[in-house]
């Protein structure tokens, strides 16, 4: 009998592994994902926001959303991605509880902190 323990690589079924697609509990980037395909405008305008908590793959779930089928969401997704101010790349975005404010950090060792368009506010 083999005593040995899974490791991360393993095929052993973990509990969160259980967690279907369909799953209101999904979490993180494959939450976003999901509210992307299938969400409403706003589920979508919301997960785009979350997104950028997740460096670049969230930046690039982001610039993917400049092709959504939602006029909406793709101008959402350009008002996100225009962010200038910063000389270098963008390392981390948070949005204000209030939704009034987005600051951005940029390895530049700037913080921004920006008004966040009305047509954001709401959707």
């Amino acid at each position: 009998m083999n005593s040995e323990k899974p490791t991360d690589n393993s095929d052993v079924m973990r509990e969160h592994d259980l967690v279907s697609s369909s799953s209101p509990a999904l979490e993180g980037l494959e939450g976003i994902r999901y509210r992307l395909r299938g969400g409403s405008t706003k589920q979508k305008v919301d997960a785009l926001l979350e997104a950028f908590q997740y460096g670049h793959k969230g930046i690039d779930l982001v610039i993917q959303a400049l092709g959504d089928d939602v006029r909406e969401v793709r101008e959402s997704a350009l008002q996100l991605c225009t962010l200038q101010g910063h000389t270098a790349p963008i390392g981390y975005v948070a949005m204000s509880s209030d939704r009034n404010f987005i600051a951005s950090y940029s390895i530049d060792r700037t913080i921004k902190i920006w008004g966040v368009p009305e047509s954001l506010k709401y959707l």
